[in-house]
């Protein structure tokens, strides 16, 4: 069965459910041919990590012994950054886990999982299992990945959290005979196939959008005459090469700069509104904002400070701060958001925002060496940007919107693709879609492990 059909298959299915259910896992229905297990019964061995010692020359790192890192946890683990030495692993608290053993945080990160496709050592606060013949590695990951919640729920500590060896043996999860774990892990591999592919494409189209973008605004032949003159214009500490029709203005000169307020959150009534309410987490998820998880009442906007449509939206506080995005409707923004209300009609608002994108870097550059990094108003409003003609502008802006296009057919069809594999984690591991009469093909990199 190809990828595409063992996805339709299980599209097709989910929501059918079955009626024979009477075990019961933390208080969940599983099938009656299913078993209830603790991980330490399908565990042939299961321990923490551990750190060589880094005082010194001691020879420990800079080896070819793969050493995981929280960073390093993929369902797939092909590597690390770091990597120890023989004598580095003699020398720590470190087990050395086989390929196909079960990778799971359970330190200050809780929940992240993988499967080690080489042998594997891990840093402390990283658990390896190495699974019994009773179970599939894949299956096993799948079923920790899915239940990143409960594990949370076990977590114990004062300093931090964590999910102590012998309370992560006591954890119980259904076991279905072992070639419906197969199938199981088979079709969340093929959705995982299918997120990969679609996030590879969209990096892809934002490498070249990025390249685009250096080029229109660092050189400008594209939107203007291949004849016209040109002449290099500073912003920051950053040249341009632009055609001598292009001018310069602060941005403060092309419209109001509104820096957002948070209505009081001890006054429910503020919130729940129709009015958007946007935080820099918003920013980060589409160009165009129109809704946001949370919203403002009548008494909420009156504390608050609304932006019309076609406002430009720069995140200006902490570390990651740089995303920008364009107001589609009215909404009000949270303080660390300022944005820019165009008056001026000879300057488009899809143009500020692509450029704003180019001097993203320099703009974080400016914000100074705080615990909490930050660009006022004042500063903000102050910076210097480029003026083509409006003609220019839009030639502009057409070249980029294609990408933009692109970018959120596939950014739609991402969402699904998450949406739907959070549907059929729920479903497959609990039983309630089962795959025992269903043909597929298990890939060898399941059938290895289990």
């Amino acid at each position: 069965m190809s990828d595409d059909a063992t996805l339709n298959e299980f599209v097709k299915k989910e929501g059918e459910h079955q009626h024979d259910n009477e075990r019961k896992v933390r208080g969940e229905s599983i099938p009656t041919d299913w078993r209830v297990v603790t991980i330490d019964d399908i565990s042939e061995k299961m321990g923490d990590g551990g750190t060589p010692s880094r005082q010194g020359d001691s020879g420990y790192f800079g080896g070819d012994i793969t050493w995981v890192v929280v960073d390093d946890v993929e369902f797939e683990i092909e590597g690390s950054k770091e990597k120890l030495t023989e004598k580095g692993l003699n020398n720590s608290s470190a087990t050395l886990w086989p390929e196909g053993s079960v990778i799971v945080t359970t330190g200050a990160s809780i929940g992240e999982v993988g499967v080690a496709k080489q042998p594997t050592a891990t840093k402390q606060g990283i658990t390896g299992i190495i699974p019994s013949d009773k179970i599939n590695s894949h299956f096993l990951g799948r079923y920790l990945e899915a239940n990143e919640a409960t594990l949370n729920r076990f977590a114990q500590g004062t300093t931090f959290e964590e999910i102590r060896p012998y309370v992560l043996r006591g954890v119980e999860m259904p076991l279905p005979p072992l070639s419906e774990q197969r199938k199981i892990a088979t079709v969340l591999y093929t959705v995982d196939r299918a997120i990969e592919k679609t996030e590879a494409v969209i990096e892809q189209m934002d490498t070249v959008q990025r390249g685009l973008l250096r080029h229109l605004f660092g050189k400008g032949e594209i939107a203007s005459d291949s004849n016209s003159e040109v002449r290099t214009e500073w912003l920051g500490p950053k040249p341009f090469r632009v055609p001598t029709s292009w001018g310069v203005t602060e941005i403060d000169s092309i419209g109001k700069v509104v820096t957002g307020d948070t209505p009081s959150t001890n006054n429910e009534d503020n919130y729940g509104g129709t009015l958007p309410f946007v935080t820099p987490e918003t920013l980060s998820q589409e160009k165009y904002v129109t809704t946001s998880e949370r919203t403002l009442s009548e008494g909420g906007r009156d504390e608050a400070k609304p932006i019309p449509e076609g406002s430009v939206m720069m995140d200006c506080i902490g570390s990651d701060m740089g995303k920008v995005a364009i107001a589609d409707c009215e909404v009000a923004t949270n303080q660390q958001i300022n944005s820019v209300v165009i008056e001026d009609s000879e300057y488009l608002p899809e143009f500020l925002y692509y450029h704003l994108q180019v001097l993203s870097d320099f703009i974080k550059s400016q914000a100074g060496q705080t615990a909490t990094p930050i660009v006022n108003k004042s500063s903000f409003q102050s910076f210097s940007v480029l003026r083509p003609p409006i003609e220019e502008q839009q030639r502009i802006v057409d070249a980029l919107r294609v990408y933009d296009g692109g970018r959120e057919v596939n950014q739609k069809y991402l969402s699904g693709l998450k949406h739907l594999k959070r549907g059929l984690m729920q479903d497959l591991l609990s039983g309630t879609v089962r795959t025992t009469d269903t043909n597929m093909e298990v890939p060898d990199k399941i059938t290895q492990h289990g």
